[in-house]
């Protein structure tokens, strides 16, 4: 087997993307509530061009086919909006509410669901040539609303994170909220060019996927953890300076003893 320019770069993304997956999860290291969030974010896109490449380039099956029909696309932006207000510790990350997000992928999921049980697996029918149309005017409606949706996601992350802008983790928060963002208007501009010019895009998409998980595995988690670490750090010195300006006020003023006044002189020059 030949494999294209399109081929190769969808093979390199998935292995990249597999890898950065598998590192966030199972090291000790980068084990954390936020993490697994971006590796379940990265998954998802690790899985869609998995089931791309087996529906694309390998003999017609109906199960890839329903895989491939299902809109991953609602699904990543919610897990990336989790991995935000995980990481910045925003009491969003608590609401219940907030998973109510999951519903247009779940939605779009049955209704994908029920449309492939009767086109690829015959259990039914309920597509006939009267209702076609109306079928390929939902796929429209579906797509759409997956730019719509993810616009609008990410706005609201983008928000969150520029309320972190005073503390050590907003730098790589924006970067790598810049990334995606990139990612998902070159996704649509490839898309674009595929549905108006016929042009062959997917490589393209792929190989950006490529260099996005290869900056991210290489150089960007490493600095977060250090952000990450200095970010906890200054949470819990917020949380022990008043106590220990109480327990400095309650010694006097004229307190002898040189570790207060030396702690004191310490916490002046912090702030």
């Amino acid at each position: 087997m030949t494999l294209t320019f399109s081929q190769i770069f969808v093979l390199l993304a998935l292995l990249q993307g597999f890898a950065v997956c598998s590192l966030l999860l199972f090291s000790r290291y980068f084990r954390t509530k936020a993490n697994y969030y971006l590796a379940l974010c990265f998954g998802v896109v690790v899985f869609m061009g998995l089931f791309f490449w087996l529906n694309e380039y390998t003999p017609p099956n109906p199960y890839f086919i329903l895989l491939n029909d299902i809109m991953w696309e609602y699904l990543f932006p919610v897990l990336f909006l989790l991995y935000v207000v995980h990481a910045i510790k925003h009491p969003l990350k608590d609401e219940i509410k907030l998973r109510l997000l999951y519903l247009p992928f779940v939605i779009t999921l049955i209704i994908n669901i029920i449309i492939d049980l009767d086109d690829e697996f015959h259990v039914y029918t309920i597509i006939t040539p009267e209702n076609e149309p109306l079928k390929q005017l939902y796929y429209q409606w579906e797509d759409i609303g997956t730019l719509v949706f993810a616009i609008s996601v990410f706005a609201f992350a983008l928000k969150l994170i520029l309320g972190t802008r005073k503390t050590p983790v907003f730098k790589w928060m924006f970067q790598i909220w810049a990334m995606c963002m990139a990612m998902i208007v070159f996704w649509v501009i490839t898309w674009l060019l595929d549905e108006f010019m016929s042009l062959e895009s997917v490589g393209y998409v792929w190989g950006a996927l490529n260099i996005l998980f290869f900056w991210v595995s290489i150089k960007g988690i490493s600095q977060f953890k250090l952000a990450e670490d200095q970010f906890e750090i200054r949470l819990k010195k917020r949380a022990v300076e008043p106590m220990i300006e109480k327990a400095i006020s309650t010694t006097g003023k004229d307190c002898d003893n040189p570790y207060f006044h030396q702690l004191e002189k310490m916490m002046k020059e912090e702030k």
